[in-house]
């Protein structure tokens, strides 16, 4: 990953940590994507995990050393503006070069990027280059934290 752009699906990624902190469920893929049971329709509600979910993505990110980093955050969606606002504020007290931003259109701009694409949307995966599963990264790294993971296995 070191020296590569990264774009971030700010929600899909975040949601599923913020599961996982939760004890909800996890499922894994056949794709080896780790994916949440969470389900929003133009609303997003900041949760207690929230933070800690924001806390782990930084960490995990700047772990592997991007030449850049962009979150997209669908702006449609309801308190998009708050959570790339804890996003940015979080990365700034950590030192982090991470930039969050509102965007309309977000799997569409992640579909066609370049960059590596961190998502577990197929629909993303299926038309963009380079992609890693950022949620399970991040799941893995902190496993400790997180146990006991609710996890259906379904490769």
């Amino acid at each position: 990953m070191n020296a590569r752009h990264l774009l971030i699906d700010g929600l899909n990624v975040i949601t599923t940590i913020e599961v996982a902190l939760a004890r909800g469920v996890l499922l894994l893929g056949r794709d080896a994507c780790l994916r949440d049971m969470a389900s929003f329709h133009g609303s997003y509600r900041l949760v207690q995990e929230t933070e800690r979910a924001v806390e782990i993505l930084v960490d995990v990110v700047d772990s592997l050393r991007p030449s850049e980093v962009t979150v997209y955050i669908d702006r449609p969606v309801s308190n998009s503006g708050r959570l790339a606002e804890i996003v940015r504020t979080t990365a700034a007290r950590k030192g982090s070069p991470i930039e969050a931003t509102t965007a309309d259109r977000v799997d569409e701009l992640l579909k066609v990027s370049t960059a590596v694409v961190a998502s577990a949307d197929s629909a993303i995966l299926d038309e963009c280059g380079d992609w890693l599963n950022l949620a399970r990264i991040s799941v893995e790294r902190h496993q400790a934290e997180l146990e006991p993971l609710w996890l259906l296995n379904l490769s």
